[in-house]
């Protein structure tokens, strides 16, 4: 959903230059209260077929049509775009000089969608969740508890959406704030001064988003001294540990933030509660494996190198290519689009790959600060696997779920029993890493080296 809210983000700052047609100006507002009545309507009914379904031993379909909807979410609002919705809100209502304003008013629509969809669904992604937590209730005579349909709503719109929208909000208003006085400034310098404008949202967001995940400073205890000692073999620094309040529901742990002042250690209070500390170790341990190998850096790195690269491109085609006015928002929404599904296709490969050497720095270290160097072995693997799976079973997923970043719990399950009955080690996965590492620095210079060019011409 993460992934959603922040396609919904870009389609509007993208299509928000495309004009309505004079024929559809009236019947723009009927068709956003219809796009967000129809998400509504698409989620009582995938609710009520999936939890059929569910009941009926099959958990395919009753994801096919969680994922059913989710695309209506996105389809449809891009469809609102291109009819001119966001157009005719910053036009309309004379909003053109006023920053971040038009953004939020086009984007509402795919909010109220969104709300409508979760409250919907409610009840099948309690029965799929309770499908996968039945048995280790049974096994463990735990009391796992639910959500109600209030906190099922609130802490997806922490965790899905302003987790993502408040950052990118913060960069439209800096981005709309440099247009307005862009006249004043010369390219190099409006650049440049945009560029440490999104470094500083990146830099700081942490500290704002512990906050919208609803997270408390971890009280003093053996959890704590626990990870504080961790962190310390690891020279993991960080600004403070904090307990994510889930309602005892979800169970996970994180590492957010690039640099020690503004990083904080994130677990839930379900892993907590329900998991044993050396499986809650090892939960962070592989967080902590994602810091150590610099992975939140990598994926800017390509991020805004592929980016470069895929304006820059387009900046020198757009010359070539020759249309009218009136469709060029067209054309630049199109050229978009086809940026955006290369990156999610480069993004999801690339993210797997961290994923997996965050896996095995987790196994070769979860016993590190009590039992020894860092090593993987086929003790330690057990013990990381364990927790995946305990992770998998309470939070309900089911352990061959794919996922688009991750990939699936059973994949890595494998992936890091495959390295151990082949004899290998984890050079294997830090070779294939440094050499992706390398591609990405690559694609960045050559953004840079093209934009020059392009600006020198």
């Amino acid at each position: 959903m993460q992934i959603l809210s922040l396609a919904a983000l870009v389609a509007v700052m993208s299509l928000m230059g495309i004009e309505p047609e004079p024929v559809l100006r009236p019947a723009l507002l009927p068709l956003a209260v219809a796009y967000v009545a129809g998400s509504y309507l698409l989620a009582v009914v995938a609710d009520r077929r999936g939890r059929r379904a569910i009941m009926r031993g099959l958990e395919k379909p009753a994801a096919l049509l969680a994922w059913a909807g989710q695309g209506y979410l996105l389809g449809g609002f891009i469809a609102l775009m291109l009819a001119g919705w966001g157009g005719w809100i910053t036009t309309g209502l004379h909003l053109t000089r006023v920053p971040l304003v038009g953004p939020v008013l086009a984007y509402l629509p795919f909010v109220l969608a969104l709300l409508a969809h979760w409250y919907g669904v409610y009840g099948l992604d309690q029965a799929m969740r309770m499908r996968h937590r039945a048995e280790l209730v049974l096994q463990d005579q735990v009391n796992l508890p639910t959500w109600t349909r209030r906190q099922y709503i609130v802490f997806n719109l922490r965790h899905n959406l302003l987790f993502i929208v408040l950052p990118g909000a913060l960069l439209v208003l800096a981005t709309d704030l440099l247009q307005l006085v862009g006249d004043r400034l010369s390219p190099p310098l409006s650049a440049a001064i945009g560029l440490v404008l999104a470094g500083c949202v990146f830099l700081f967001a942490p500290a704002m988003l512990v906050r919208v995940w609803r997270t408390d400073s971890l009280p003093p205890g053996a959890a704590r001294d626990r990870l504080t000692i961790l962190c310390r073999a690891l020279k993991l620094k960080f600004r403070d540990i904090r307990l994510w309040q889930t309602g005892s529901v979800i169970t996970n742990a994180g590492v957010m933030g690039l640099v020690g002042p503004v990083r904080y250690v994130v677990l839930s209070d379900a892993m907590l509660e329900f998991m044993p500390p050396e499986a809650v170790e090892a939960v962070f341990m592989h967080e902590a494996g994602h810091v150590v190998h610099h992975h939140i850096l990598t994926m800017m790195v390509f991020t805004i190198g592929l980016g470069g690269l895929l304006t820059a491109a387009g900046e020198a085609i757009g010359p070539l290519i020759h249309v009218s006015e009136q469709f060029l928002p067209y054309l630049e929404a199109a050229w978009v689009a086809v940026a955006a599904v290369a990156w999610l296709l480069i993004f999801g490969r690339l993210s797997r790959l961290l994923e997996r050497q965050a896996d095995v720095f987790g196994a070769c270290n979860c016993l590190h600060a009590w039992y020894g160097q860092p090593m993987l072995t086929r003790e330690r693997v057990a013990l990381f696997n364990r927790s995946l799976l305990m992770v998998c079973r309470l939070n309900g997923m089911s352990a061959t779920a794919r996922n688009f970043r991750h990939g699936s719990i059973q994949s890595r399950v494998d992936y890091l029993t495959g390295l151990i009955d082949a004899g290998q080690d984890e050079q294997q996965v830090n070779r294939q890493v440094r050499r992706v590492k390398r591609l990405c620095w690559a694609v960045l210079l050559a953004a840079i080296a093209v934009t020059v060019l392009l600006e020198m011409a």
